[in-house]
């Protein structure tokens, strides 16, 4: 019996990502005696929530960017609609596959009317623009692995990364194309933000700007290779795994690992909430010529 490469890939992936958050799950055990629980029951619970509901709004730079993809396509549809289509079906991400949010959402969006083309090439590009994307921003974290490239010069190779791309990308897909991707971006930076901001209130040492910079670099890396992991859903295992290893050496290791376990709970209850936000709009998925004739 044969096993196609697909599938031994996506098999692969499961396992890395099961191999993580046994990795991770370990590691936060031999801490658990030096973790301060009333503080995680406070401080910590009050900042976790703000940060999931910040996180949940981000969702909207997504869904922003789907819209964007959608009308690249010659898909009209309204800003709403395509809110409650990519929130709707974005929980499907934790389902092992990293596929069956894209089904979910060629299949609503075909039932209610959407381009079944439409919709097809708008979840390819939503899938090359993240990678790419968040690609651009790993120059940033190069002075962390290497101190003695300046932090100016990785900056300047992470705008040139960024030009480059959107250009390129002007000339394929036009202004629609960097209007989805520039959603991405900003999906990302506020992404890494809202993860350096939790290791900072948990860090007992001094971070600084620059090694604040080199932590939300850190978390798109990370985000990155748990998007491009197969079988890994949501990049769970991959993502916390990856940031243990990135930043292991650059800030306590306790401190990481409560982060990193927590930014997840943070992803997920974000998901969720963005999820409960969409099925609650009071409108239909349909497209934007059919809306307009009614």
């Amino acid at each position: 019996m044969k096993i196609s490469v697909r599938r031994l890939s996506g098999i692969a992936g499961g396992v890395l990502a099961l191999l993580g958050i046994v990795f991770v799950g370990q590691k936060l055990l031999g801490f658990w005696d030096e973790i301060e629980l009333e503080t995680l029951r406070t401080s910590v619970l009050i900042l976790c929530v703000a940060l999931s509901v910040v996180y949940a709004l981000s969702n909207l730079l997504l869904a922003h960017s789907y819209r964007s993809l959608l009308l690249t396509f010659g898909q009209p549809v309204g800003q709403l609609a395509a809110i409650k289509l990519f929130g709707i079906s974005q929980l499907a991400k934790y389902v092992p596959g990293n596929i069956f949010h894209l089904a979910s959402r060629q299949a609503i969006g075909a039932g209610n009317g959407l381009s079944n083309g439409a919709l097809a090439k708008a979840s390819f590009w939503e899938l090359a623009l993240l990678t790419l994307s968040s690609a651009c921003f790993v120059p940033l974290f190069i002075p962390t692995i290497w101190p003695s490239i300046p932090v100016l010069l990785a900056a300047i190779l992470a705008v040139i990364s960024l030009v480059a791309f959107l250009g390129t990308l002007n000339l394929i897909l036009g202004i629609k194309g960097v209007v989805a991707s520039l959603g991405y971006i900003a999906f990302f930076m506020t992404s890494g933000l809202l993860f350096a901001i939790l290791l900072t209130a948990f860090s007992l040492s001094d971070i600084g700007p620059l090694a604040f910079v080199g932590i939300c670099a850190a978390f798109i890396v990370a985000f990155l290779a748990g998007f491009i992991m197969p079988g890994a859903p949501a990049g769970v295992g991959v993502r916390e795994l990856v940031l243990v290893f990135l930043l292991g050496t650059s800030v306590p290791e306790l401190d990481l690992l409560v982060a990193v376990i927590l930014m997840r709970f943070i992803t997920v209850s974000g998901d969720l909430l963005a999820y409960l936000g969409a099925i609650a709009i009071p409108v239909k998925i349909l497209p934007l010529e059919t809306i307009q004739t009614q």
